[in-house]
C-alpha cells in the first residue's frame, strides 16, 4: 500500500490524519492514521504525515463523508487490527511463541506427521525450548484459542460499530482489545 493524494486532518482538533492509499487488494481506500492507534502502521503513517512526507496536511473541512464511508473506514481499521493480532506471538507456558500463518503451518505439518523432527521448538525470542509432541499439541491449541479470541473480538467490534448512529460515534470508536478497569 502506498499513499496517493494529499493528507487531510480528520477533525477540527487535528488529532488524526486521513490518507488516501492505493492497495493492490482493495484499490483506493481511506486510511485513518492516528498517533494512538493500537496498530503500529497507523502510528507510523501518522508520524510520517506529520513530518511532511506526503505533502502538506490539508485542513479539516466540516463537510462530512456519508456514514457508509465512515463505517467502511472503521471496518478496515478493525480488519487491520485483526490481521496484526494474528501476526503477534502467543504467550504459552511462560514463553512467547510465533503464531503467524507460516509458524502455524510448520506446527500443523509436525502434528500431521505425528513425530517431532527434533526434541525442541524455537520460541519467538529465538530460544530453543525442549518440546515433546504433546507439548507442541498444547502450544497449537493455545494458538488456536488466541485466534478464536481475536476473531470473536473483531466480530464484537463490527457489531458494536454497526449499532452506532452518528459519524462522530463511529470515528471515536476505539479499535482494539477492551481496556480493563483497574480493580
Amino acid at each position: 500500500m502506498h499513499v496517493i493524494g494529499q493528507p487531510v486532518w480528520g477533525n477540527a482538533k487535528q488529532t488524526y490524519v486521513v490518507l488516501t492509499m492505493e492497495s493492490a487488494e482493495f484499490g483506493e481506500i481511506e486510511f485513518v492514521a492516528d498517533p494512538t492507534d493500537c496498530v503500529e502502521r497507523g502510528r507510523e503513517l501518522y508520524a510520517r504525515a506529520l513530518a511532511g512526507e506526503f505533502g502538506e496536511i490539508l485542513p479539516f473541512t466540516a463537510e462530512q463523508p456519508p456514514i457508509s464511508e465512515v463505517l467502511t473506514t472503521k471496518h478496515t481499521q478493525i480488519n487491520q487490527w485483526r490481521d496484526s493480532q494474528e501476526q503477534a506471538p502467543v504467550e504459552h507456558n511462560g514463553h512467547r511463541w510465533d503464531a503467524d500463518p507460516t509458524s502455524r503451518a510448520r506446527i500443523e505439518s509436525v502434528l500431521l506427521a505425528g513425530a517431532m523432527p527434533l526434541d525442541y521448538w524455537t520460541d519467538a525470542d529465538n530460544t530453543d525450548r525442549p518440546m515433546t509432541l504433546e507439548q507442541l499439541r498444547a502450544l497449537y491449541a493455545a494458538i488456536v484459542q488466541q485466534g478464536g479470541r481475536i476473531h470473536d473480538r473483531q466480530r464484537q467490534m463490527k457489531t458494536e460499530v454497526a449499532a452506532l448512529t452518528t459519524i462522530e460515534e463511529v470515528q471515536a470508536y476505539p479499535v482494539g482489545w477492551p481496556i480493563e478497569e483497574p480493580a
